[in-house]
């Protein structure tokens, strides 16, 4: 590979980022979640309504929370019902009460790329329960204009903003390093590529802190932590590639079927 791109990585151009630790938290499931996720298997077997994609999509909404279900039926909940029946936001509320008390000055952004329409259940909760104020949190969501985005960027990196909730809007031209300590994932996508994106917001050169902060948020025995297992393959698979500076790959050893379900 390395005879036709040349690829270079932060590390061999020696650019000077802050450490970065991944932790992986497992949360139980509420009751709600298992009805909904025991419901959601039968979605695998309807090969002519998408099958296990759909099935899988539906998962994931529910490990996010139940309310994004297609089988929640009740009315829109409250900003505390809404936090306090998804445990994976749950956590993440909990997580960023603990790092506003150890460090109030630092920023943190909660990547939400699904239920847009409840970000403001989740701002209401920082501000009520957390005690944030109004105008120290931000969210950036696809259909904003260039200038709005750069208003939130230009306040987080300044300190002025401490959260930023943000969409797949973030993923790229948005730089949130200056005062971002934790970055905290409430959904997965399939491409480990879009991890490494939403990573680099914070993780990059020009971070004031030493130290960065990964979270992902998993439900346990879910589909969280399959697609997290498979993130982690891919991005080994991934990075073997890029570094392999040979010029022949023994193919006899490798289990073709093995490797396609990687590919999922």
């Amino acid at each position: 590979v390395s005879e036709f791109i040349d690829f270079r990585s932060g590390e061999t151009e020696g650019m000077v980022r802050p450490s970065k630790s991944k932790r992986t938290v497992v949360i139980r499931p509420n009751q709600m979640q298992m009805e909904y996720l025991d419901k959601a298997q039968e979605l695998y077997e309807d090969k002519d309504a998408g099958g296990a994609i759909v099935a899988i999509t539906e998962q994931q909404n529910i490990t996010l929370s139940p309310y994004l279900s297609r089988y929640y039926q009740g009315s829109l909940p409250g900003y505390k019902e809404f936090v306090e029946n998804s445990p994976k936001i749950k956590q993440d509320m909990e997580a960023v009460r603990q790092i506003k008390k150890d460090k109030p000055e630092a920023g943190q952004v909660i990547f939400m790329p699904r239920g847009l329409e409840f970000h403001n259940l989740v701002k209401q909760y920082l501000i009520k329960d957390i005690k944030y104020r109004a105008d120290e949190i931000g969210i950036i969501a696809g259909g904003m204009s260039i200038d709005a985005k750069q208003s939130i960027q230009d306040d987080f990196n300044a300190g002025k903003l401490k959260i930023l909730i943000g969409s797949d809007a973030i993923k790229e031209g948005i730089n949130l390093q200056t005062n971002a300590t934790d970055l905290h994932h409430l959904h997965l996508p399939w491409n480990p590529t879009d991890i490494v994106q939403v990573e680099g917001r914070i993780w990059r050169q020009g971070n004031e802190w030493k130290n960065t902060r990964i979270h992902y948020y998993l439900i346990e025995n879910s589909v969280d932590q399959f697609i997290f297992q498979k993130l982690e393959t891919k991005e080994k698979r991934i990075k073997s590639i890029w570094s392999y500076a040979g010029h022949e790959i023994e193919v006899g050893d490798l289990n073709f079927e093995e490797m396609k379900l990687d590919l999922i």
